[in-house]
């Protein structure tokens, strides 16, 4: 893997960002899985053969070390599952959780018994994010808080799970990640608008303590806000949630695929960096007439529920759509990290996403005859590097080295990619800007 170092001419060209950026260029338009659908799940005998209630509620998607590149971990939330999977008291309408691997090149999803004991009995089980380079934690909501689990290896089911300590509220979207060498928990936090007073949510992250495993897990230290609500309104709730981790190879936070609603319109968002402040919010890249949250953001495809009822019924299939995104890993003075990408592979490849950094954003605009927008500033354009797409998972990855100069602490870089997908036949080639990002040194 090249590493790319970023040069002091760069570093002179940072300022400020000034307003919304670019969301991940569509590729492939929202659109029914046919793989994580209601049909596909009674062909495989996962729903109870009595369940009365058959719904696709969440789903993630995680690497780990020794996976081949086309294939993942899947967590799901699913109503009737059966009693093979979890769902020990055969209950025909509750909410249970299920494991399983997905082949990307192929398109299967296998489902496994990693997940099992996870699950309570009753029901009530909402949102397996499995997380780790080597896939060893596990988070999922119960009626009465937030459970964890590790196991030693991904041989191994997941054990029983324990209640972290120090979240006092239930059904709050957990997810575990790495990030600056520790173990992190993303939760939803309510909060009150200052200024409204209305209900509203963001999403936090703390530091995950399981040095007690397997008697006690808690959330330690001050809280980090990573996401904050984007939407406006003087009179309805408006909330973030769903945070779906977006990691590098080995594991670390990059970014976030995440949800926002306005009262009960949810839509999909991204987040190319984990940072606060003007300039860092999420961007939205679907925008639907109903609900979404949780999704899969692991190859160059998204996947997330969907409780639209227009095309097929009630959570009858998780939806996916094919994109161009882009996440940087917060790197600190003399150390390095990662810029990673992805984009949905429509022509035969080898594809590649070039970098390009700049010093500031702009409004989003549309360039013919390239997908997605321009959220840089056109007149400071500097190639940076370019990362080959893995055919495998759409995905492409390079390491940055940051200068051992304590004055670039605290600057963030403006990023955007240009995934290209060469032309194949009589197809033309595609190009498609990905979302922004910035490189920020801690």
């Amino acid at each position: 893997m090249r590493n790319f170092t970023l040069s002091l001419l760069s570093a002179g060209l940072v300022a400020g960002a000034l307003s919304a950026q670019a969301a991940p260029g569509d590729i492939v338009a929202h659109k029914d899985s046919k793989t994580f659908s209601r049909a596909q799940f009674e062909a495989q005998m996962i729903y109870l053969s009595s369940a009365t209630t058959k719904y696709l509620a969440q789903i993630s998607m995680q690497a780990r070390a020794g996976l081949a590149a086309n294939k993942a971990m899947v967590g799901m939330t699913v109503y009737g599952l059966d009693q093979a999977y979890g769902n020990t008291g055969q209950s025909a309408t509750g909410d249970f959780v299920l494991a399983g691997e997905y082949d990307y090149s192929t398109d299967t999803f296998t489902p496994n018994k990693d997940g099992n004991l996870l699950n309570d009995v009753v029901g009530g089980n909402f949102g397996l994010m499995i997380g780790g380079p080597l896939g060893q934690y596990a988070v999922v909501d119960h009626g009465d808080g937030v459970y964890f689990s590790k196991r030693a290896s991904f041989a191994t089911p997941f054990p029983q799970p324990v209640k972290v300590g120090g979240i006092t509220t239930s059904y709050v979207d957990p997810a575990v990640a790495n990030y600056q060498g520790k173990l992190k928990l993303l939760w939803v936090e309510a909060y009150t608008d200052p200024v409204t007073q209305l209900a509203r949510t963001r999403i936090v992250m703390n530091d995950l303590d399981d040095s007690m495993w397997p008697t006690a897990v808690s959330i330690t230290g001050t809280k980090q806000i990573v996401a904050d609500v984007t939407l406006q309104s003087t009179t309805l709730e408006v909330s973030v949630h769903s945070p779906t981790p977006v990691v590098d190879a080995g594991g670390t936070l990059c970014g976030l695929m995440c949800s926002e609603r306005l009262a009960s319109d949810s839509d999909q968002f991204f987040k190319g960096d984990i940072q606060m402040g003007k300039g860092h919010e999420q961007q939205r890249y679907y925008d639907g007439a109903a609900w979404t949250n949780n999704g899969a953001c692991h190859f160059g495809t998204v996947w997330y529920a969907d409780s639209e009822a227009t095309v097929t019924p009630f959570y009858d299939t998780i939806k996916q759509q094919g994109l161009a995104w882009l996440v940087i890993g917060d790197m600190t003075v003399g150390g390095s990290g990662s810029m990673v990408t992805a984009c949905a592979n429509v022509n035969a490849g080898p594809n590649v996403t070039v970098f390009y950094l700049s010093d500031t954003v702009i409004p989003a605009v549309a360039i013919p005859g390239i997908g997605g927008k321009l959220g840089v500033n056109p007149g400071v354009l500097l190639p940076f590097g370019v990362a080959a797409n893995d055919p495998l998972s759409d995905r492409g990855q390079i390491t940055i080295t940051i200068p051992n100069d304590p004055s670039l602490k605290g600057k963030s870089f403006p990023f955007q990619g240009l995934a290209i997908d060469p032309a194949a036949g009589s197809n033309p080639a595609i190009l498609t800007l990905t979302n922004t990002a910035f490189l920020n040194v801690l």
